[in-house]
């Protein structure tokens, strides 16, 4: 399956697979994304009719650093 964005880029989303897909205008953390956008996810099916995928959203409402 070739996904075409509106920018010409163009993406291989292998069979059997999922991936996750955003819409926010005017989100700009996880949380405005949760709250304000839609999450769906785009499967292709394997030829059995299956698709697998994780998908993981952090609260988004919490600063924090990773110090190295």
């Amino acid at each position: 399956m070739i996904l075409n964005a509106t920018n010409g880029i163009n993406a291989h989303l292998r069979p059997g697979y999922m991936v996750p897909k955003e819409a926010c205008d005017n989100c700009m953390t996880t949380k405005d994304l949760r709250l304000n956008g839609k999450i769906s996810m785009i499967a292709n099916r394997d030829t059995q009719g299956h698709a697998m995928g994780e998908l993981f959203i952090d609260a988004g409402d919490s600063h924090s650093e990773i110090l190295t």
